[in-house]
């Protein structure tokens, strides 16, 4: 569930975990696709922020009940793959599926 956005973009959400177990009522933000943009975003206020992916996360880490969170799923880009030796960059957003699509090609 989530509230109208106010005027900078944040709004009021209930997040979950994983196993929907946990819930968290948070001030919520997607996060900008642009790097200045999302800058500015974190820097327009003193409160912690957390960022928040696909909610996979084990041990329920990314719940910030009562503060603010970046949903980074938007920004799911796989910057690069690399075999040797292997390595590779991802932006916070990128799930397992992606990952896992990205790397099936390599072996």
């Amino acid at each position: 569930m989530s509230a109208p956005a106010s005027a900078d973009g944040w709004r009021c959400e209930t997040l979950t975990t994983w196993g929907r177990v946990r819930h968290a009522r948070t001030s919520a933000l997607a996060a900008p696709a642009s790097d200045a943009a999302l800058a500015a975003a974190l820097t327009a206020s003193a409160t912690p922020v957390i960022a928040y992916g696909v909610g996979r996360c084990y041990g329920d880490a990314a719940l910030n009940g009562g503060a603010r969170t970046l949903l980074s799923r938007r920004r799911n880009r796989i910057l690069a793959v690399e075999s040797d030796p292997p390595a590779l960059g991802a932006e916070a957003g990128v799930s397992f599926d992606e990952l896992s699509a990205a790397l099936h090609p390599a072996g």
